[in-house]
């Protein structure tokens, strides 16, 4: 399954992503665009690829898998993209809440899932490592 559909343009260095199946997405120089979202992949131009599969290691994932931002009532247009590993803890737990709630079909909750398990693993390694030294 194709969780992430973005390019990079190798012309002024943008990266790019289509988010939605209708509509493409435009690099700022013009040279790369991408369309399709996570259902079918149309790009074009000077461009590296960036597509990101359910398949890949959860390393690329987080860095890459993208939840757009509603607002805290989850009642506002989305005006911002965020990567998954940048997604505040707070705003993790609400999405799984909200998703629970009122999407439970999401392909995407899992990833939620899993990021909250790599955040403990990071903590709980990096807790180790600091009796250790």
């Amino acid at each position: 399954m194709i969780l992430v559909n973005k390019v990079k343009c190798l012309d002024c260095n943008e990266v790019i992503a289509s988010h939605s199946n209708y509509g493409k997405t435009n690099c700022s120089c013009g040279a790369t665009w991408c369309a399709g979202g996570a259902d079918i992949v149309l790009r074009g131009g000077n461009y590296e690829e960036m597509i990101t599969y359910d398949t890949d290691d959860f390393e690329i994932i987080r860095e890459r898998f993208e939840r757009g931002t509603k607002g805290k009532n989850f009642d506002e247009p989305v005006t911002r993209w965020v990567v998954l590993k940048d997604i505040n803890d707070e705003w993790l737990d609400a999405i799984i809440v909200y998703e629970n709630q009122m999407n439970r079909k999401n392909p995407y909750l899992y990833l939620f899932h899993e990021e909250i398990k790599y955040r403990k693993i990071l903590r709980r390694d990096n807790i180790i490592t600091d009796l250790l030294e």
